[in-house]
């Protein structure tokens, strides 16, 4: 894994490398033998019997298709190459935004925390009961009727006493129900990207006192 390094000058839309003036491609190659064949192929043929129109431009038609087959190989190849540039490129742009991703907690900062949630069904009732370190209850938040979708919540630090908690990384459980019966109801929280690693099978992102996620894992960019 190699991390992606935006201060690079390298243009991922360049050219990678060039061929010698003297040197043939597999298509020239190709046509070369096929012409080599072909030629032979008149100078022995049956006087009585000789090719015909048709079957020459046949046997060219054929020629034709595989050289261009190989021509469009080559472009794919090439869009491909680009497009994985274009990709490194955007990922590295992500470095300093936030997302949501899965997670249970909350950072505190100056009296504003957020998170979120992903409500897959209609809610009736829906709660956010923030929690301590230790497990201990500190604030209730009661957020009502919800639809189906993403949602951010955000939490000024105060407590159910009316004091300020400390600056830190909080833990947040979810109560929700619908027609009286519980529903589970996934948490997300809110990180910011640090830094951006490329992969076998993608990239990864580097978030702010969490680790590496995949990008695949996001939920929202925000």
């Amino acid at each position: 894994m190699n991390a992606v390094d935006t201060t690079n000058a390298t243009n991922p839309f360049a050219a990678f490398g060039t061929t010698p003036a003297n040197a043939k491609t597999s298509a020239n190659l190709t046509q070369d033998r096929f012409l080599t064949l072909l030629v032979t192929q008149l100078k022995n043929q049956d006087p009585t019997n000789p090719l015909d129109n048709a079957q020459i431009t046949s046997q060219l038609a054929q020629l034709s298709t595989v050289t261009g087959i190989e021509k469009v190989g080559k472009d794919i190849e090439g869009l491909s190459t680009r497009f994985e540039g274009l990709q490194t490129l955007q990922a590295a742009a992500l470095v300093g935004r936030q997302v949501l991703v899965d997670g249970s907690d909350m950072d505190l900062y100056q009296g504003n925390a957020r998170a979120g949630l992903q409500l897959t069904q209609p809610v009736d009732q829906l709660a956010i009961t923030i929690k301590d370190s230790a497990g201990r209850e500190l604030q209730r938040i009661e957020l009502g009727p919800q639809q189906p979708g993403l949602r951010q919540f955000a939490w000024d630090g105060l407590t159910e006493t009316g004091s300020a908690a400390l600056d830190g990384r909080y833990q947040f459980s979810v109560e929700a129900s619908a027609a009286g019966k519980p529903v589970d109801v996934p948490r997300l929280s809110l990180a910011r990207i640090d830094g951006v690693a490329s992969a076998a099978d993608g990239f990864l992102l580097s978030l702010a006192g969490r680790g590496n996620v995949d990008l695949g894992q996001v939920k929202q960019i925000l």
